[in-house]
């Protein structure tokens, strides 16, 4: 499979790209396949609000306009206005291009290699512990506030309202999670990854990829992922019921639900992940050949890199989360992880608090491997961390120098 930069020798981004006559190429041919959201930190004159809760710290913006901008008033005539809605239609000229405007969007690239590396990574996890496995990808949306006009919502591109959105599916999300493993329908699941992506309306919304363990003789019935959709709608206000989204994309082969006209749930292709609302030219898109994927291994992967050309770093957000242990946890386990937090809890209480004297050097606490109550503190620990701790810390703990 070809790298995600092989896709931009237009822009003359490596120096091995030179060795070869760069295509001629138009924005739309890059804007229909992959969507670029920048960040630009506001000035403190510039915030709408003084809300904490909602406070804006970010003007976000479409990247490929910023380019297509860039471009166009190369030649020294910043007063020009094109029209961005121009854009997909016009030619790609690197060289008229700003070197600070094609590092961007090299680091950008570069942030959808690392969400592609992630999400395949954790999918081999996965598999190595459980040989046969079934995915079913959904994406998660907030009801549209009816009592906010969409002009109002383009015209407002800082992150005041994003953030807000982001917290209000992070807590939907948590519950969701918290019922699918309180439920023995989902005795058969065994990992998960989850994605935080943008649309073109600059509004988060979740995608997530669920894994199954194959059985041998069926595939996973269709009421999985309708009970996965009514837990969503379960997560979220009364009032706001009958403006639920959940988006369910079937692969070649899988089970297909019945899904009612007044319901939610929307059954997608697979290769129309990449659509978030930027195709400037939807009926031409319609039009396209499907591609069709199979329900196998080999159309995971490549359908983790289609997910991955959509995927943006968000400032202060967790984009990229995953689990090889996600499953139906019983009774039982769950009064025996009770009772082994609250035993924690009591042992935390007895222990030597940490303190400046008490974290000197030649303290117990410190230096004395021999010491019980450490040894103790950091078995439970190591007990109640989750299996993708290393994840969590990567890049954060510094290495020994040998």
């Amino acid at each position: 499979m070809a790298g995600l930069k092989d896709d931009f020798r237009v822009f003359d981004l490596r120096r091995e790209d030179l060795a070869y006559e760069s295509p001629n190429q138009r924005w739309g041919e890059i804007s229909h396949q992959y969507f670029f959201v920048g960040f630009e930190r506001l000035e403190e004159n510039e915030r709408p609000d003084k809300d904490e809760k909602s406070k804006a710290s970010f003007r976000m913006f479409d990247m490929l306009d910023k380019l297509y901008l860039n471009q166009a008033t190369s030649d020294g005539q910043e007063f020009r206005r094109p029209k961005t809605k121009f854009r997909d239609s016009q030619p790609i000229h690197s060289e008229q291009l700003e070197k600070k405007w094609k590092d961007a969007l090299v680091k950008a690239i570069s942030d959808k290699e690392k969400a592609l590396s992630y999400l395949s990574e954790n999918y081999r996890k996965v598999v190595r512990k459980h040989p046969q496995v079934e995915m079913l990808t959904l994406c998660f949306y907030l009801p549209f506030d009816k009592g906010e006009k969409m002009l109002n919502i383009r015209r407002k591109k800082d992150d005041s309202r994003f953030r807000l959105q982001l917290a209000e599916l992070e807590r939907r999300f948590t519950l969701m999670r918290k019922r699918i493993i309180a439920d023995p329908l989902y005795k058969a699941a065994c990992g998960y990854s989850r994605v935080i992506l943008i649309n073109a309306r600059f509004e988060p919304f979740y995608l997530v990829n669920f894994f199954f363990k194959k059985h041998p003789d069926s595939r996973i019935d269709s009421l999985v992922s309708l009970d996965i959709y009514r837990k969503w709608v379960q997560s979220g206000k009364k009032e706001n019921k009958s403006g639920e989204q959940v988006g369910y994309y079937c692969f070649k082969d899988a089970s297909r639900p019945h899904v009612p006209e007044d319901s939610g749930l929307f059954i997608r292709r697979p290769d129309r992940v990449i659509d978030v609302g930027q195709i400037s030219d939807p009926i031409l898109f319609v039009l396209s050949e499907e591609r069709k994927f199979e329900n196998n291994r080999k159309d995971y992967l490549a359908f983790f890199r289609l997910q991955a050309q959509i995927y943006n770093v968000i400032p202060g957000a967790r984009t990229l989360t995953c689990s090889d242990d996600f499953t139906y946890i019983n009774a039982a386990e769950k009064k025996r992880r009770k009772a082994k937090k609250e035993d924690l809890k009591k042992k935390s209480k007895t222990a030597l608090p940490v303190t400046e004297t008490s974290a000197a050097p030649g303290n117990d606490l410190y230096d004395k491997k021999g010491s019980p109550e450490l040894a103790y503190l950091f078995d439970e620990i190591n007990d109640e961390l989750p299996s993708n701790f290393e994840e969590h810390i990567f890049g954060i703990l510094k290495e020994d120098k040998p």
